[in-house]
């Protein structure tokens, strides 16, 4: 221990809550900090405010068993995801593969045509272009102009940006 000016040694300040147990209250790195010590012989420090330290506010603090800490934490995860679900459970979500096509570079149409089960037939007629036309797009010797590019969106039940290639 340190002997102060007066040659009593000092003590940490020790301040008492409605418990019988003694927090002990240290600076370090220049802020107070209260360690509390558990019946597990572990240590957590919690920073004081500098206000509560002026005693302008008090600072409500409880203690409870781990189990129920982290119980609390999971019904927080649980409560977060939930309500990300909600936000999108109307989306529609697609498979992996179809993803991973475009990313690998396949052709949108194409793997969009596929992942929504028509043929190229079909959906040449359906949107108005020869079926040669359609494949000679899903082989990226031709392009769509927007007018038909927007049909397309619209059979394939996907926006028009995901139809078109991203430029790197």
């Amino acid at each position: 221990m340190k002997k102060s000016r007066s040659g009593r040694s000092s003590k940490p300040a020790t301040a008492r809550s409605g418990s019988t147990k003694a927090r002990d209250v240290k600076t370090i790195a220049g802020s107070a900090m209260t360690i509390s010590k558990s019946s597990r012989n572990t240590e957590a420090f919690v920073p004081i405010s500098k206000q509560a330290r002026q005693g302008t506010r008090v600072i409500e603090t409880v203690t409870l068993p781990r189990a129920d800490f982290d119980a609390l934490v999971e019904a927080a995860e649980d409560n977060k995801s939930r309500r990300a679900y909600e936000a999108t459970r109307d989306e529609e979500t697609f498979p992996a593969e179809v993803v991973n096509a475009i990313l690998d570079g396949e052709n949108a149409v194409k793997v969009w045509r596929v992942y929504r089960g028509l043929k190229q037939t079909e959906l040449a007629k359906g949107i108005g272009i020869s079926k040669s036309h359609l494949s000679e797009v899903e082989s990226g010797k031709a392009n769509l102009s927007v007018p038909v590019l927007s049909e397309l969106a619209n059979a394939l039940e996907v926006d028009m940006e995901m139809l078109v290639p991203a430029t790197r």
